[in-house]
């Protein structure tokens, strides 16, 4: 067993400087990939970050043409009563003034006709 146990030492002895020089060879590596590791984590950061900016930018965006078209819908609705009021009050000058016109014609045929029966009395009597 000691004999082994000599191997054993020797074996220490020979790869432990192998080992060393071989983890010293692999430290660039390591610090390497740990900055690529960083890299893209980093990376990943600023793409999630990108992502979240631009979803709150297109649903502020909705929100405004949303405001904006209901907006526009209150407006053409104001636009809308406005005008059918002013339809409503010009049917009623309309009316109004087609009703004052009979009004007026009727005064003058009734002048008319109070006129001719007063010339026909004139008449009647000066032909008695």
């Amino acid at each position: 067993m000691n004999f082994l146990g000599m191997f054993d030492k020797l074996d220490d002895i020979i790869y432990k400087p192998i080992e060393l020089i071989t983890d010293w060879a692999h430290e660039p590596l390591k610090a390497r990939e740990y900055q690529r590791s960083e890299q893209r984590a980093e990376n990943e950061l600023k793409r999630e970050i990108e992502r979240k900016t631009a979803e709150q930018r297109i649903a502020s965006e909705m929100k405004m043409k949303e405001r904006e078209q209901e907006t526009d819908i209150e407006i053409k609705k104001e636009t809308e009563v406005v005008r059918i009021i002013a339809e409503i009050e010009e049917g009623k000058r309309d009316q109004e003034f087609n009703r004052m016109k009979a009004v007026s014609e009727a005064i003058s045929k009734y002048q008319k006709e109070l006129t001719q029966l007063n010339l026909d009395a004139v008449n009647a009597i000066g032909n008695m």
